[in-house]
C-alpha cells in the first residue's frame, strides 16, 4: 500500500497552530477482507455461472466476437505484439482489431487462462465477467470509505454499484463492465490532491491507463468524469476539510485558495501524471485514429438519438430481476435494449437523505453534530487511547464532497438524453451538452449509446447513498437496523440467471480450419453475410487457422466488405471470381448445408466448371477450392511510373463496387502485390470507407485509368488510352503520351466545381496556367442543355443540345493555355466541362481550327445542390439531355434511404420516379418532396408533370436521397442528392444537407 499523505497544517480561529489527517487510514487487513467479501458476494450474485466458467455462455453476438478480439489478443501477444490491431478479418482493410473494442486489458488478465486450457477463451471471459464485479464494488468501497469513513456505508455503496441492474444489462459488454476504474481513479486522484502526492497522482494515471485497455468506449467517460472532478475541486473542493474539536463535532478547514497553498509542486505533478498516461496509451489508440483517418467510420446523429433516454426508462428493469420483475411486471419490466436504467429503490432513497440537510454540515453522532467552526483550539488528547478513541464519533468524514456528486448525477442524466430533448408543447429541439462533446472530441462520433451514462450516475447514486447510510449510523437507535440494509440491497439487485445457452467454445479439430493452418493464404468463406454479426462464427473459426479472412465481425463493417458480399452472391460468375483473384484469394470455402437445398447441385455443378477453381478439401458438407492465381492488382502497380497517378472509376454505371477493396489496397498498400511506385497514388469518384477518393490534381492526367470491363467510356481512347489488361470486372488503360494537360473543370478541386465552367454572354476568362514544350492543341468539351453559339477566341461555333468535342490548335509549345470564351443560349449557358493538352506537329498559321465533333448516344446531366424551406420541402431541379439508342424505358428517380451506421442503407422510406424520353433536346426538371407526407410534385420546362410514387416504413431516422437514372430496371447513374434526418417525436425535417450537384457525362456507345 502507498504511505498515508501527511497531516495537513491549518490553524484554528484563535490562530493555534492544528494539524489533522485528511484521509482516514484503512488498515492492512481491510483490503483482502473486502475483496473476499465481494469475491463471495459475486458469486452468489451471478450463480450458477462459477459453475460454467469454463463453457460460453449466451454465445452469440457480442460474446462471440468479444471472445474472437480476446483469442486473437493472446495470440498477438505472444507471438507479434506489434501487430496486435492487424487482426486477420476484414481483408484487406488494416487495424481491424481497431473496429471494435481490442480488449488488451482483459486479455492481459487473463493470459494465464489461456495458457492452461490451450487457448480456450471461454475461461477468460467468464472470469472477466466475474472480476468486474469484484474490483466494482472493491473500489466504490474505498471512495466510500475515504469520503466517509464509514465501514459500513463502504459495503453499502460497493454492493450498490457492482450489482446495479445496468450492469446486467451489460452481460455481453465486457468493456461495459469495466466500470471499477471509475471509484478506483477518483480514490486515487483525491487522495493525490488533498495530500499533494504524487504517489497516488501516478496510482490514478495507473488506472486510467487500465480504464484505456480495458474500454475504450468507457475512456471517454473517465475522461470526462476526471474533468467534472479537476474542475469541482477547483474551484469548490479545496475549500473543504475538516478538523476533529475534541467535542464530538470537526470544524471546516477554509484552506486559502491560492497556488501556492496548494503547494506549487501539485499542478506539476497532474500534468506529469497526465502526460505518464497518454503516453502509455498512446501506442493502443493510434490504430482507430487511423482508421477513422482512412475509412471515417463514425455513428450517425440519428443512430446515436436513437439509443438515448426517455424519462420512462429510468423505471425500467430486466425481467431477470427477481424482486421488482415479480412485484411490478406490467410497470417495470422492458425487454428491449438497454433501456433498463432504474437504479434501485434503496439506494435512491439512501441518496436523498445523504443529500439532505447538504449545506447545514453533516449530520455524524445520534442528534446533529454539525461541521462548524471551533471556537478553542482542540484540546490535546491521545487518540491512541481506547477511551479516547470511544469519546468521539468513530468515522469522521474527512471532507463533505455530496455536492461534486450531485453535480455528476445531474450531468449523467443530462448526457443519457444524447444530444437533444423537445420539452412540452414545444415543436423544436433543445441542444444538449452531449451535442458538443459528438463535434468537438475526437473519436466521440464512434460513441453510440447515450444511456450508458447512466453507470455515472449509479456511482453518484451509490457515494450519496453511503452519505445517507452514515446519517442513519449515527443514530444509535437506527445502527443496527441500518446494518440490515446490505442483505436489502442484495435482495434489490438479484437476478434470475438462465444460462441454459452455454457450449464447449474450443472443440480439439474442427475442420476445415485445422486444414486450412496448414495452407497458408487469404480465404472467403461462403455464403457470406452482409451486417455486423452475419459472419462472426466464421471470424470465431478463423482463430484456428489465422489465415486472412474477408469477412468480419464488429462494431464497424467497411462498406466495400459488404459490397464484396453483395458481388459474391452471384459466385462462381467470372466477375466474382475476378474479384477474388483482384483480392489475391487463395482458399475459397464453401457450406453446402447453408444453401438452399434446391441449389445446391447446381452450384456445384457450376463451381466443378470453373476453371479457375480447383477442389482441394472436403469435410462433410463443407468444400474448399483454390482460386488460381491472377494478382492483376500487381498490374497496376507494375505498369504505374514513380510518381504516377491510377484513376479507379465506378464506371457509367456503376457495375463494380466491390473495387472499393481494390482502392483501399492501393491507396494503403495491402494487397500483397500492389505497392504503389514511390510518389505515386490514387484518385477516383469510388468511396474508400465514407471518405470519397481524393480527384486528380487539377492539370494532371491519369497515367492509368481502372474502369469495369464493359463500360461505354472505356472505347474512347482519346478519354481513357489504350488497354493494357482486362478481365470480367476491370479493364485498366495507359495514358496517351500525346495527353500532356487535363483540365477537370467539375472535379472537386476545380475552381468551378462541380458544374463546370459556365459561359456567359458577357464572356469568361480562363487560364490555368502549365506549359507543354512542344506545339499543342487544346481540346475542349462542352455541354449544352439547348442550341448555343460560343465564340473560342476569334473562332465561332454552334453547339447543339447535348455534348460536343473542338480542337483548338496552338503554335508556341511555350505558350500556357489561354481561353476568351462568350456564349449565348435560350437554354441556359453552357458549360465548359474539360479542357485537354495534347502535343501535336508544328502547324502552319493558316490550318484551321477542327471541327466541331458532336458526341452522340450520350447523357448530360446537370443537377444544381437541393434546397429546403421553412415549411420543411425539398427541392431537387435538374436539366438532361438524354440521347440515348436502346430502347429500354428511361426513368429518373428520387430514391431515398434510412442510414443506420452510416457504412451501409436499411429502410426504404421511398421512391418517387418520373418518365424520360429518350432524344436529343435539352429538358428542365424540378421535384418538391415532402419527406414527413411522403409527397411529391414535379415540373417538366415549367409545366406540371406526373410523379410515380412507392413509400416504404420509415418515418423518422437519418436519410440518404439519391437520384437515379434507370434503363428499364438497369441502374445507368447514382448521384448524391442530400442527406435529412426526420425527427422521431413530431417527424419534422430536422436536418439538411444538400450535396453540392454535380455535372454526368454518361457515354451508351453506339
Amino acid at each position: 500500500m502507498l504511505r498515508e499523505p501527511p497531516p495537513v497544517s491549518s490553524r484554528s480561529p484563535n490562530n493555534a497552530p492544528v494539524r489533522c489527517r485528511l484521509l482516514p487510514a484503512m488498515r492492512r487487513w481491510e483490503h483482502p477482507l473486502v475483496l473476499l467479501g465481494f469475491t463471495l458476494l459475486t458469486l452468489l450474485m451471478t450463480w450458477p455461472e462459477a459453475l460454467l466458467l469454463g463453457r460460453g455462455i449466451n454465445a452469440f453476438g457480442d460474446v462471440v466476437l468479444q471472445m474472437t478480439a480476446m483469442t486473437w489478443d493472446a495470440h498477438a501477444l505472444t507471438t507479434n505484439p506489434l501487430g496486435l490491431f492487424d487482426a486477420p478479418f476484414f481483408y484487406p482493410y488494416a487495424h481491424s482489431n481497431a473496429f471494435s473494442e481490442s480488449l488488451i486489458g482483459e486479455t492481459l488478465v487473463a493470459l494465464p487462462l489461456f495458457w492452461l486450457t490451450g487457448g480456450d477463451p471461454g475461461p477468460a471471459h467468464n472470469f472477466n465477467f466475474l472480476l468486474s464485479f469484484v474490483l466494482t464494488g472493491y473500489g466504490t468501497y474505498l471512495l466510500t470509505r475515504d469520503l466517509t469513513g464509514n465501514h459500513v456505508a463502504a459495503w453499502a455503496a460497493g454492493i450498490a454499484y457492482a450489482f446495479t441492474g445496468y450492469r446486467f444489462v451489460q452481460s455481453g459488454h465486457l468493456n461495459i463492465l469495466a466500470t471499477a476504474w471509475f471509484p478506483l481513479t477518483l480514490w486515487a486522484l483525491r487522495r493525490g490532491l488533498r495530500g499533494n502526492h504524487g504517489g497516488y497522482l501516478a496510482l490514478a494515471a495507473a488506472f486510467v491507463v487500465c480504464m484505456g485497455l480495458f474500454s475504450v468506449y468507457l475512456v471517454y467517460f473517465l475522461a470526462l468524469l476526471i474533468a467534472l472532478y479537476l474542475v469541482w475541486w477547483a474551484v469548490w473542493g479545496r475549500r473543504q476539510g475538516a478538523q476533529y474539536t475534541g467535542e464530538g463535532a470537526y470544524h471546516a478547514l477554509n484552506a486559502p485558495t491560492t497556488l501556492r497553498a496548494l503547494r506549487g509542486t501539485l499542478p506539476v505533478k497532474l500534468v506529469l501524471a497526465g502526460l505518464g498516461a497518454g503516453l502509455v496509451l498512446l501506442p493502443f489508440y493510434l490504430p482507430y485514429l487511423a482508421v477513422n483517418r482512412e475509412l471515417g467510420l463514425a455513428r450517425s446523429a440519428y443512430e446515436v438519438q436513437g439509443w438515448a433516454a426517455k424519462p420512462g426508462f429510468f423505471l425500467n428493469v430486466l425481467p431477470t430481476n427477481w424482486l421488482w420483475a415479480t412485484l411490478l411486471p406490467d410497470f417495470m419490466v422492458s425487454n428491449r435494449g438497454e433501456r433498463q436504467l432504474f437504479p434501485g429503490a434503496l439506494i435512491t432513497g439512501l441518496a436523498l437523505l445523504g443529500v439532505g440537510g447538504w449545506g447545514r454540515g453533516l449530520v455524524l453522532r445520534r442528534r446533529k453534530i454539525a461541521v462548524r467552526p471551533a471556537a478553542a483550539p482542540p484540546p490535546a488528547q491521545n487518540t491512541q487511547h481506547p477511551r479516547a478513541a470511544a469519546s468521539r464519533p468513530a468515522a469522521p468524514p474527512t471532507t463533505d464532497e455530496r455536492g461534486f456528486y450531485l453535480l455528476l448525477a445531474a450531468a449523467a442524466v443530462v448526457l443519457t438524453f444524447g444530444l437533444r430533448v423537445r420539452l412540452p408543447g414545444q415543436n423544436w429541439d433543445l441542444p444538449l451538452p452531449y451535442t458538443l462533446l459528438y463535434d468537438w472530441v475526437p473519436g466521440f462520433t464512434a460513441l453510440r449509446v447515450p444511456v450508458r451514462f447512466v453507470l455515472l450516475l449509479d456511482l453518484a447514486l451509490a457515494v450519496l447513498g453511503g452519505y445517507g447510510l452514515t446519517r442513519l449510523l449515527a443514530w444509535r437507535a437506527l445502527r443496527r437496523p441500518a446494518v440490515l440494509l446490505l442483505p436489502l440491497l442484495l435482495l434489490e439487485y438479484g437476478q434470475v440467471r438462465d444460462l441454459r445457452n452455454n457450449r464447449a467454445m474450443r472443440p480439439l479439430d474442427p475442420q476445415p480450419y485445422t486444414w486450412l493452418a496448414t495452407h497458408p493464404g487469404p480465404t472467403v468463406e461462403l455464403p457470406m453475410g452482409d451486417s455486423l454479426f452475419s459472419d462472426v462464427w466464421y471470424t470465431y473459426w478463423a482463430t484456428y487457422d489465422w489465415q486472412p479472412l474477408v469477412s468480419g465481425a464488429g462494431s464497424f463493417m467497411p462498406p466495400g466488405t459488404v459490397e464484396v458480399a453483395h458481388a459474391l452472391a452471384a459466385f462462381p460468375d467470372p466477375a466474382s471470381v475476378a474479384l477474388l483473384q483482384e483480392l489475391e484469394i487463395r482458399h475459397v470455402v464453401i457450406h453446402l448445408s447453408q444453401y438452399p437445398a434446391a441449389t445446391r447441385q447446381a452450384l456445384t455443378a457450376r463451381l466443378a466448371r470453373t476453371p479457375a477453381l480447383h477442389k482441394v478439401f472436403t469435410a462433410g458438407a463443407d468444400e474448399v477450392y483454390e482460386v488460381a492465381a491472377d494478382p492483376w492488382a500487381g498490374r497496376i502497380a507494375a505498369a504505374l511510373p514513380a510518381g504516377g497517378w491510377v484513376w479507379l472509376g465506378r464506371g457509367a454505371e456503376n457495375r463494380a463496387p466491390a473495387l472499393e477493396t481494390l482502392a483501399y489496397g492501393l491507396q494503403y498498400g495491402r494487397l500483397p502485390g500492389a505497392g504503389l511506385p514511390p510518389g505515386s497514388a490514387v484518385a477516383g469518384d469510388l468511396t474508400v470507407g465514407t471518405r470519397p477518393l481524393p480527384p486528380l490534381p487539377f492539370g494532371r492526367p491519369a497515367d492509368l485509368t481502372l474502369l469495369p470491363t464493359g463500360d461505354p467510356a472505356g472505347a474512347d481512347a482519346a478519354t481513357v488510352g489504350r488497354p493494357v489488361y482486362s478481365n470480367a470486372l476491370a479493364t485498366l488503360y495507359r495514358r496517351d503520351p500525346a495527353l500532356r494537360l487535363r483540365y477537370d473543370l467539375t472535379a472537386l478541386n476545380a475552381p468551378t466545381a462541380p458544374h463546370g465552367l459556365a459561359v456567359p454572354p458577357a464572356g469568361t476568362h480562363f487560364a490555368p496556367g502549365g506549359v507543354v514544350g512542344t506545339p499543342y492543341q487544346s481540346e475542349l468539351l462542352f455541354a449544352a442543355f439547348a442550341p448555343a453559339t460560343v465564340q473560342v477566341g476569334a473562332a465561332r461555333i454552334e453547339l447543339p443540345a447535348g455534348l460536343s468535342r473542338y480542337r483548338l490548335p496552338v503554335q508556341a509549345g511555350d505558350t500556357p493555355l489561354a481561353l476568351d470564351l462568350q456564349a449565348s443560349s435560350a437554354g441556359g449557358p453552357p458549360l465548359l466541362l474539360r479542357a485537354d493538352v495534347r502535343a501535336a506537329a508544328a502547324l502552319a498559321p493558316a490550318d484551321p481550327p477542327a471541327p466541331l465533333t458532336p458526341l452522340t448516344h450520350t447523357l448530360v446531366l446537370d443537377l444544381a445542390a437541393a434546397t429546403a424551406d421553412k415549411a420543411g420541402l425539398i427541392t431537387t431541379a435538374w436539366r438532361v439531355v438524354p440521347q440515348y439508342p436502346g430502347n429500354d424505358p428511361l426513368t429518373l428517380s428520387l430514391d431515398i434511404y434510412q442510414k443506420p451506421f452510416g457504412t451501409h442503407p436499411d429502410g426504404h422510406l421511398g421512391t418517387w420516379s418520373l418518365p424520360l424520353a429518350a432524344g436529343g433536346e435539352g429538358r428542365s426538371y424540378t421535384l418538391t418532396l415532402n419527406p414527413v407526407a411522403k409527397t411529391a410534385g414535379a415540373t417538366l420546362n415549367g409545366g406540371g408533370t406526373a410523379v410515380f410514387a412507392w413509400t416504404g416504413p420509415p418515418h423518422w431516422g437519418d436519410f440518404a436521397a439519391t437520384l437515379n437514372l434507370y434503363a428499364g430496371s438497369r441502374l445507368l447513374e447514382q448521384l448524391p442528392v442530400y442527406d435529412f434526418t426526420l425527427d422521431d417525436g413530431t417527424g419534422g425535417l430536422l436536418e439538411f444537407l444538400p450535396a453540392p450537384g454535380a455535372v454526368v457525362v454518361l457515354p451508351f456507345g453506339k
